[in-house]
């Protein structure tokens, strides 16, 4: 083989060397398992990448699994999951040093006198992400209170109200792979306490930081409008950043409580329901920023309740990141967060068409799972064996195109005579989210020699102004570390304005650079 050949050769399979490199990193979420909250069988859900679909089983396991975190490797294949209880292998078996894994007075009391393998869902709480393909980080929340138990004296208000649950504490397992490829955890890296507070039930964040590589861990407070704010390196290395503000809805959120990050991670949205004060459902959008993660709240409003009204529901972006679906029980509603009033221009997009399973079970609308592929799956309430399909998300309205009771699980061994049902979809971290487009780092001072630069109005929902950058170019990114647009501020302009009419709501970043092109100020600015 002559040297030429030789070359193209070693490009070619350098080229497929990555591009397989870059698929085999993006399956950590091809894997499901879950069952009502009785013992028995699960569902298993399965992402087959070659036919772009899911496949549907029964897992031969008699515990519970409920909306539970699940563990798989960077090639898709299933290792285990977490039950609240104890971490499981993908047969079954109890991790080596995986059991007592319930954390918080509720947790412990609630598997007093319960069988071994019972567990409780504890999806919204918790999360695994891969450090290596044989070391896994479990991040989860004890569970301290709550007020359907018998026995437990509430001490805490909210709102004028009894507090109805809240953990204590923010909580770290380190999860490995031995070389018999069973699951095991050391001692001295079982529970460590990562932040000791009070924080909501549910409400665990996670995000991939602008380099693509570290990682957000967002967890907010039961007791006032703050977060705490952990970076996890991709090295393993971890760094409280302390509090952050997030939001003054800071209420036990009961029963209904979703946080979905938009494919891109610019935008944070919360849908969820505060009982204590009225019934209704509740949606808040945040700009976040990934370089620094920190939260803006830029929207929030009600959700008109439907008829057949539950505390369920939940929340999901399509891939483009421009619609926003919404679960709410008979009806999913579409937002296009591209439009200024897209509150005001809710599109339903389906409807419960009235069908009852057995003449009693309702399969209306409650959690959403967008799938590798692109694809919305929805489940049913009310136990009812069906999944439904928005086959085309990206697209504005009916051309969504949604599929009622697309699928019907499988009979339930234990109890033939009715279908198996799924009782939540997985809130999986962001794995395929990709890096920012320019380089961003965290907490890095500018050597700001130009103090007295002013940007107002802030927010606007049109021109910014700035003062006192007389000499200097401004270039203006959005989160996304996209340039948007680069001026030059004549010397002699006291007043420079930046048109912001044709630009989305959103944070953009403004850097102000000399002649030799240093970097000497930056400031955000919110268009609203």
């Amino acid at each position: 083989m002559n040297l030429k050949k030789t070359r193209q050769f070693f490009i070619i399979m350098v080229c497929c060397l990555i591009t397989a490199c870059h698929a085999f990193g993006q399956k950590f979420d091809f894997n499901f398992i879950n069952r009502s909250f009785s013992s028995g069988s699960a569902v298993s859900i399965q992402y087959d990448e070659a036919a772009e679909d899911i496949e549907i089983g029964i897992f031969p396991w008699e515990g519970t699994v409920s909306y539970s975190p699940i563990l798989s490797d960077s090639a898709g294949r299933f290792l285990g999951y977490f039950n609240s209880r104890n971490i499981y292998d993908s047969i079954g078996r109890i991790a080596i040093n995986g059991d007592s894994m319930a954390v918080g007075y509720f947790l412990n009391y609630l598997f007093q006198n319960s069988p071994a393998h019972e567990g409780l869902g504890n999806g919204g709480n918790s999360f695994f992400i891969p450090i290596t393909d044989s070391l896994y980080y479990l991040f989860y929340k004890s569970a301290e209170l709550w007020a359907g138990a018998p026995g437990f004296a509430i001490d805490f208000m909210e709102k004028g109200k009894k507090l109805t649950s809240y953990s204590d504490g923010l909580y770290l397992t380190k999860i490995r792979l031995n070389a018999e490829h069973r699951l095991y955890i050391l001692q001295e890296e079982k529970h460590i306490l990562l932040v000791d507070d009070l924080f909501q039930y549910d409400n665990l964040i996670s995000c991939k930081h602008g380099n693509g590589k570290d990682w957000w861990i967002i967890a907010p407070k039961a007791l006032n409008s703050k977060a705490s704010r952990i970076l996890l390196h991709a090295d393993g290395d971890i760094e409280n950043l302390g509090d952050i503000e997030f939001s003054d809805n800071y209420w036990r959120v009961r029963s209904m409580n979703s946080c979905k990050m938009s494919p891109d991670g610019s935008i944070l949205a919360r849908f969820f329901m505060r009982p204590n004060v009225v019934f209704d459902n509740l949606l808040e959008l945040f700009h976040f920023d990934r370089c620094e993660g920190t939260i803006e709240r830029y929207f929030f409003d009600s959700i008109p309740l439907t008829n057949r009204f539950t505390s369920h529901g939940d929340i999901e972006f399509s891939e483009n990141g421009r619609f926003l679906y919404i679960a709410n029980s008979e009806v999913i509603l579409q937002l296009d967060l591209q439009k200024s009033d897209f509150f005001s221009q809710l599109d339903t997009i389906a409807k419960w068409d009235g069908y009852f399973y057995y003449n009693f079970f309702a399969p209306i609308f409650d959690c959403l799972w967008r799938l590798p592929n692109g694809k919305i799956l929805v489940t049913s309430m009310e136990a009812a064996p069906f999944l439904h399909y928005i086959h085309e998300p990206d697209q504005p309205g009916d051309a969504c195109m949604f599929e009622q009771r697309a699928i019907e699980l499988p009979a339930d061994p234990l109890n033939e005579s009715f279908g198996a049902f799924l009782t939540a979809l997985p809130n999986f971290p962001p794995f395929r989210m990709a890096a920012l487009s320019t380089p961003c780092t965290t907490s890095v001072a500018v050597n700001d020699t130009h103090l007295g630069i002013v940007l107002y109005p802030n927010p606007t929902d049109g021109h910014f102004n700035i003062e006192h950058a007389s000499g200097l170019d401004v270039m203006t990114y959005n989160l996304q570390g996209i340039l948007l647009h680069t001026y030059r501020i004549g010397k002699e302009e006291d007043v420079f304005s930046i048109p912001m009419e044709d630009h989305t709501p959103g944070v953009y970043v403004f850097v102000f650079r000399d002649k030799s092109g240093a970097v000497v100020s930056v400031k955000k600015g919110v268009k609203v």
